[in-house]
């Protein structure tokens, strides 16, 4: 083989080894582009969200503490039996649920019996339901504030709990509970173009877009949470939770993570960040579909090749 042929040989494989060199960091580099566009649009959704969720929950927060201090709840606690002082209670809770939007209101004595409620009137009134086993009720009876998301033992019914204590002094006579309905979010989410899913500290999913994936979680559920979650009543009659059908991915191109999954029944790729909120004790998780990114690769690999052909 001559020495002209070689050099003319390495020429053509240098030039090819150039043109797939090009080919590929152009589907690369439309790649990364249409990633940084989403991620971007996850920051910016993630923040809608966070202050959606906020802000539905501090419309709410004041009005355990505020509903508290009402005169009739302390003298209801310390006389429950004083039917006329019961029905103003009522007709006052009645009245603030209608005027604040809240799923409903009620008061619990020391004993966690219910000894008044917004919903008195209704079949499903809390009105002698104990709530002694709830989370919320624990925290309270002891001082402090209140805070659960978990389905209704009466009604069933999902909703976020604040509770606050009834103090005559340093004594505590009872619990003032409000009940949040995160229904609206929930319908929200589900006419969304990408899923959007909250979950708790244990990693069960309690919100979601897709609800094929409510009470699963993140990863599997030890024995001791399960059991918590079923002494509370968190999830109903709820122990055992599945794990999620997700495949995640880190990359160190972009932050967040790939979620590939199923959803609708399709094999999906999905961008995905996840956001804790502390105050709440959940994690919010946003995604963005990554067929875009994958188009935008697959495109400019076609136009380089054309090109380069």
């Amino acid at each position: 083989m001559s020495s002209l042929f070689k050099r003319h040989l390495w020429r053509k494989l240098l030039a090819v080894a150039g043109a797939l060199a090009l080919i590929f960091a152009a589907g690369w580099f439309a790649e990364q582009r249409e990633l940084q566009a989403k991620m971007e649009a996850l920051h910016q959704a993630t923040a809608a969200h966070v202050l959606g969720l906020r802000g539905l929950v501090e419309k709410h927060d004041f009005l355990p503490h505020a509903a508290a201090r009402h005169p009739d709840l302390h003298h209801l606690l310390q006389a429950p039996h004083d039917a006329a002082l019961q029905a103003r209670v009522n007709a006052y809770f009645a009245d603030l649920q209608t005027t604040t939007g809240a799923s409903a209101l009620f008061l619990i004595d020391r004993a966690g019996l219910t000894i008044a409620a917004s919903n008195w009137n209704l079949p499903s009134s809390f009105v002698g339901e104990s709530y002694r086993q709830r989370p919320y009720f624990e925290d309270a009876v002891e001082g402090r504030r209140g805070l659960f998301f978990g389905l209704g033992l009466t009604t069933g019914q999902a909703g976020l709990f604040i509770a606050e204590p009834v103090r005559n002094g340093n004594d505590v006579l009872g619990v003032m509970v409000v009940k949040i309905s995160l229904d609206p979010l929930e319908q929200a989410w589900r006419h969304g173009a990408n899923p959007v899913v909250l979950r708790d500290s244990r990693g069960v999913v309690f919100l979601s877009g897709v609800p094929e994936w409510l009470f699963q979680s993140v990863g599997p559920v030890s024995a001791l949470d399960a059991a918590w979650i079923a002494d509370h009543g968190q999830y109903g009659a709820r122990r055992r939770f599945d794990v999620l059908p997700w495949t995640i991915q880190k990359r160190d191109d972009v932050p967040g993570f790939v979620l590939r999954t199923s959803a609708g029944g399709r094999e999906r790729d999905y961008l995905a960040l996840d956001t804790p909120l502390p105050g709440l004790g959940w994690t919010l998780t946003v995604t963005e579909d990554m067929r875009e990114a994958r188009e935008a690769r697959r495109l400019a690999l076609a136009l380089g090749t054309l090109a380069v052909a």
